[in-house]
């Protein structure tokens, strides 16, 4: 915000500098155009209208930047152990700059190449057929394969043991299933309470919220009203009504309150209707919490209602035919039960017993593979884990190179933000290099001049602390968004947004005593019109914002102290520069004026004097 309102600040007492400037300028020259020519006054200067380019100058003020800027780093973690270069220090293209402690980079490299071996024997081992330690390893999964079978049927048998065991578990988790949900419960009903107090919170908050939007509105709209009844009659309102001798006249500041007070009352209404919205979107918040937890609640104690009602049915598949006598009345029912209970267990247990023979069955097909030798598909799998390997080597060896970093272009380091032994981060920034052949001048130029400004066109570029300084220039941008740069009306405090456009001057080959961040003010020569009608100042005259000058009639005569005869003619004029003022009607090319006559409206008789 500082740095805003300095620019703020410089701008404005630059534009009024200029703006007075031009002021006294004008005034000069209309005062020497206007100023009558005494009788005794003779003939100085004989000028003819020629066509010429209209040639103006612009400025552009900035700091000098470097045109390409790198932040260097490493694209690996490690730690550094050595600083080739520090800060002003020049460089060339691919010239060491830091190196990186490479042992873990080293010890990557070694282990990408075991890898690599590894999955090159692999492949050449598939290649060659089975060895007599695989067949071995076959032949033993196979007999592996072969005891879970004997281990499946051999718990089939012993099933029955572990239902006593089970039984007693069942009921110990009924009974806890049964106390967490009389807990969940109680909780439940006190999180719906909660979300019924915020709804209610929220839609009383909403409701305050409105009655003061409704407040901020009558209140605006009292205030448009009186502000309205000052500016179209300049009285009080409080007058409205009475006797024209009884009402109140307001001044200037008495009629800027009216101002002040609607524009805060406009602000309150703002501030009232994002209140409102704000408690709308709290209240909507709060219904769909509501809504949403509460179903997340019942969802979740259904669930363990149901969770708790598969125990219970766990529970009878366990009992034997007379405790579910006990239990529950109709018998045959609950002897059905523990018969399904019976089967599914013996389901269960064959469903082991079948995959233990699939097992089985996989292991022999595997020995029998192996026995005949590698397939074509594993050869192929082998040979990708060859080529990953390969690529694995390749990215480490990459990383080991990267270990030292190097300058990508010739240019001066500005800054090292590590030192030797530190740690550095994968794509951290350690160096800052600049390009050290060429320099970048970023200005703008106003929407007046920015039509004749091209990229490519020259400028003579000054370094202010380097006054005999003079370098050469190209522009190389000219943008067409503009930016927007506010300045101060002369005589007023009004903020005037002008539209500016940034301009790029590129400077190469700079002086060396030239440094980076140094101000420099770039003269660009902007051709305004080409193949104009031009005459020179002095032979413009204006009186009464009408401007004329005195055409020479009979161009024969150019004898010395011989008279000529002249003419007033008026013309309309177009750019004015140092060298010259634009002729755009009222004169051909070729016709010649003279620079002092006496004010005549009719032809008058003047002597040469050349």
């Amino acid at each position: 915000m500082l740095r805003k309102r300095r620019w703020l600040f410089i701008s404005a007492s630059v534009f009024c500098i200029l703006f007075i400037s031009s002021c006294v300028a004008l005034s000069l020259i209309a005062q020497s155009m206007e100023q009558p020519i005494d009788d005794a006054a003779t003939i100085q200067q004989i000028d003819t209208v020629t066509r010429q380019n209209i040639v103006d100058t612009i400025s552009l003020s900035g700091k000098l930047e470097p045109v390409e800027r790198a932040e260097l780093g490493f694209s690996v973690t490690s730690r550094v152990i050595e600083i080739l270069v520090q800060p002003g220090s020049r460089v060339t293209e691919d010239q060491s700059l830091a190196r990186l402690d490479t042992r873990d980079l080293e010890l990557a490299v070694e282990s990408a190449r075991a890898s690599l071996a590894q999955a090159q024997a692999e492949l050449d081992s598939l290649r060659q057929g089975p060895t007599d330690e695989e067949l071995a390893q076959a032949r033993q999964s196979l007999t592996s394969a072969q005891s879970g079978v004997v281990q499946a049927q051999q718990s089939i048998a012993g099933s029955q043991l572990d239902q006593e065991q089970t039984l007693v578990d069942i009921r110990r988790q009924l009974e806890e299933a049964q106390n967490g949900i009389e807990q969940k419960r109680i909780g439940a009903q006190q999180q719906r309470d909660q979300l019924s107090i915020a709804k209610t919170t929220a839609e009383k908050t909403l409701d305050q919220r409105t009655e003061l939007l409704v407040q901020a509105q009558d209140a605006y709209s009292t205030a448009k009203w009186e502000l309205d009844y000052v500016e179209r009659t300049g009285l009080a309102p409080e007058s409205e009504g009475q006797p024209r001798e009884s009402r109140i006249e307001l001044n200037s500041f008495q009629r800027q309150e009216f101002t002040t007070q609607l524009t805060r009352s406009e602000h309150a209404l703002r501030d009232a209707e994002r209140a409102v919205e704000q408690a709308l979107v709290a209240y909507e918040q709060a219904q769909r919490d509501e809504a949403t937890q509460s179903q997340v609640i019942d969802l979740q104690l259904q669930a363990d209602e149901e969770a708790y009602q598969q125990l219970e049915a766990n529970l009878v598949l366990q009992l034997e035919p007379q405790e579910l006598a006990q239990l529950d009345p109709e018998q045959a029912g609950l002897a059905n039960a523990h018969a399904r209970s019976a089967q599914l267990q013996q389901q269960s247990e064959q469903q082991n017993l079948a995959t233990a023979n699939t097992s089985l069955e996989l292991a022999q097909s595997q020995y029998d593979r192996t026995a005949e030798g590698a397939a074509e598909s594993s050869i192929a799998a082998a040979q990708a884990q060859l080529l990953q390997a390969e690529a694995q080597l390749a990215e480490a060896e990459t990383r080991l190179s990267q270990a030292t970093l190097q300058a990508p272009f010739d240019g001066i380091v500005i800054a090292v933000d590590k030192q030797t032994g530190e740690t550095v981060t994968a794509e951290e920034s350690i160096i800052t290099l600049v390009r050290s052949d060429e320099l970048l001048l970023i200005g703008d130029v106003g929407e007046l001049d920015i039509l004749d400004v091209k990229a490519g066109q020259s400028a003579s570029v000054h370094v202010d602390v380097l006054p005999t300084t003079s370098m050469s220039g190209t522009l190389t941008h000219v943008s067409l968004a503009p930016i927007d740069i506010e300045t101060v009306q002369p005589g007023t405090d009004t903020l005037d947004s002008a539209s500016r456009y940034e301009v790029h001057v590129s400077i190469p080959n700079p002086d060396p005593e030239v440094r980076l961040g140094m101000v420099a003010t770039a003269q660009i020569r902007l051709v305004r019109e080409e193949n104009a009608l031009v005459l020179p100042l002095r032979a413009i005259h204006e009186k009464e914002g009408q401007f004329f000058v005195e055409r020479l009639m009979d161009t024969d005569s150019n004898a010395i102290g011989e008279a000529f005869v002249t003419e007033r003619v008026e013309v309309t004029v177009g750019y004015r520069t140092a060298e010259g003022i634009e002729i755009l009607n009222g004169l051909e090319e070729g016709e010649q004026v003279v620079s002092q006559t006496l004010p005549s409206p009719t032809p008058t008789s003047i002597r040469a004097d050349l």
